[in-house]
């Protein structure tokens, strides 16, 4: 299998420390079987926000999946809504310690599909150190 991915995306300054960020994502997936490959296309938006050592980054997607023949199990074609959200935070020199940042990320993701056996959610929860070398 391969894939090509392309995404673009614009950084808007909304103030001196707050960013917002809009993109578009193409991906093409060529599998061995064509049930198997799709087209996607996608968009997403992200809000960066250093207030003083915090930086807060708030992301939400959207993206659409659509593979390019019928499944032989399920005689359709499938075709994916995906969503999703993230939450990440960062505190640099954590407790002093220089070059130790204080870590967090919180995500949801939510699929839907025309074919409900591929229909999930999922969320990501991860705490933890920072180090720059």
């Amino acid at each position: 299998a391969e894939s090509y991915y392309a995404k673009g995306g614009y950084r808007f300054t909304v103030a001196p420390t707050s960013f917002l960020i809009p993109s578009v994502t193409y991906i093409r997936h060529n599998a061995d079987g064509s049930a198997n490959s799709f087209d996607s296309w996608g968009t997403d938006i992200s809000w960066f926000n250093i207030l003083g050592k915090h930086t807060l980054v708030l992301t939400a997607g959207y993206a659409r999946r659509n593979y390019d023949s019928a499944s032989t199990l399920f005689n359709k074609a499938r075709s994916d809504d995906q969503l999703s959200l993230f939450a990440a935070y960062e505190y640099p020199n954590f407790m002093e310690w220089k070059d130790w940042s204080f870590i967090s990320f919180a995500g949801y993701g939510n699929t839907r599909s025309n074919l409900t056996f591929y229909d999930e959610s999922s969320y990501l929860l991860a705490v933890g150190l920072n180090y720059k070398f």
